[in-house]
């Protein structure tokens, strides 16, 4: 079978139990929506480890897939027009959608802001966007992509990532966007040098002994066993 037959029903199989995604479906439901018509709520992602989950949900079967989107939970929000926004799993959904752009995806609707006059400021009361761009800076809505294929490469939130995955900091469920609150302290003490896999060795290590520097005490998820 060829691998782009192959990844088709993959998918198809993954969401078969989804019913189609609409401006009605109500918040808590599950339902199926087309990975083109994700909004995204921030700016970028770190590409290192879209490639890596990438590489991960290849070798999935259609069962494990399945379980794993589910376990996952992509979830939207239905804002005015009836659009879709990805308030979370921008990595995943970025891998999924590199494997297949043209497939759908089970996704949980959380919630529903349909007056666009007051959308932003309830999107950010809620937590579900990240107003800012790699370098920690504020950006306005409109600086945000309009799907997936937009998103830019933030490698320093790849390097927190990679980071959070060796324990350097605690992913506090109360603390929110902690990733990028630690990418922007990675490359502030790291000078914003250009990092990639080649380099990713050296730049992790240095990221583990920044994240037990006095610095970092006050950012989330500080680590209060540290070695000192």
């Amino acid at each position: 079978m060829r691998p782009v037959l192959l990844l088709c029903c993959l998918f198809l199989s993954a969401t078969a139990q989804a019913e189609d995604c609409s401006p009605q479906t109500s918040v808590g439901s599950w339902c199926e929506l087309p990975l083109a018509a994700l909004h995204p709520t921030q700016q970028n992602v770190g590409l290192l480890q879209v490639e890596d989950d990438q590489a991960k949900l290849a070798g999935k079967k259609p069962k494990a897939l399945e379980r794993y989107l589910r376990k996952k939970e992509i979830p939207v929000v239905i804002g005015p027009g009836g659009r879709f926004y990805l308030t979370d799993r921008h990595h995943l959904s970025s891998a999924l959608w590199r494997l297949d752009p043209k497939q759908g995806v089970p996704v949980k609707v959380i919630g529903r802001l349909p007056q666009a006059s007051d959308f932003w400021e309830k999107m950010q009361e809620n937590h579900w966007v990240w107003l800012h761009d790699a370098r920690g800076a504020e950006i306005p809505p409109e600086a945000l992509p309009n799907a997936l294929a937009g998103l830019g490469d933030d490698p320093y939130r790849a390097l927190a990532g990679y980071a959070e995955d060796e324990n350097a900091f605690d992913k506090d469920r109360q603390s929110y966007f902690i990733e990028f609150h630690w990418a922007r302290y990675f490359g502030e003490r790291m000078h914003w040098r250009p990092i990639s896999r080649a380099t990713l060795p050296d730049d992790l290590k240095q990221a583990l002994h920044l994240a037990c520097e006095p610095a970092a005490r006050e950012l989330p998820g500080y680590r209060q066993d540290c070695p000192h």
